[in-house]
């Protein structure tokens, strides 16, 4: 699960500079404001084996990807800014030129964009779907 953790961090390094992990295990309610302005939380939600065969393992890993985005003045065009970084993301993530020996493919089924909280609407979060493909050899 971790290999699509760091395939995953390593895509977005590719979009921008000043993005910073979160990694408080669970609880994305604790990121501190001084951080919410591209800072991002990776959740691993599943794995399960799609087949072994003795010599190596193939893993559908599902992961949920947020980036939160402050939105200044202009929200609207802030949040449309971030959905353009999210699609070119998702197109680093899907493009097999971008895989890597352990990492054989990734989709994204869904983005989405909303408001941080009802409190706070000038802030939002990007959700990003992300499924990978993992081919691990058996130790």
């Amino acid at each position: 699960m971790k290999e699509l953790r760091t395939y995953i961090k390593s895509r977005i390094s590719s979009i921008g500079t000043g993005y910073k992990e979160h990694d408080d295990g669970f609880d994305r309610e604790n990121i501190p404001r001084s951080l919410l302005n591209k800072s991002y939380h990776i959740s691993i939600a599943s794995a399960e084996n799609v087949q072994s065969t003795g010599q190596i393992n193939i893993d559908r890993v599902q992961a949920t990807l947020q980036i939160f985005y402050k939105g200044y003045r202009s929200v609207r065009s802030s949040a449309e800014t971030s959905y353009t970084k999210a699609s070119t993301l998702r197109d680093k993530l899907t493009n097999p030129a971008n895989f890597t020996s352990v990492i054989k493919g990734c989709r994204v089924n869904s983005i989405s964009v909303s408001p941080l909280s009802e409190d706070n609407n000038n802030s939002f979060i990007i959700d990003m779907e992300v499924e990978g493909l993992i081919v691990t050899a058996v130790s």
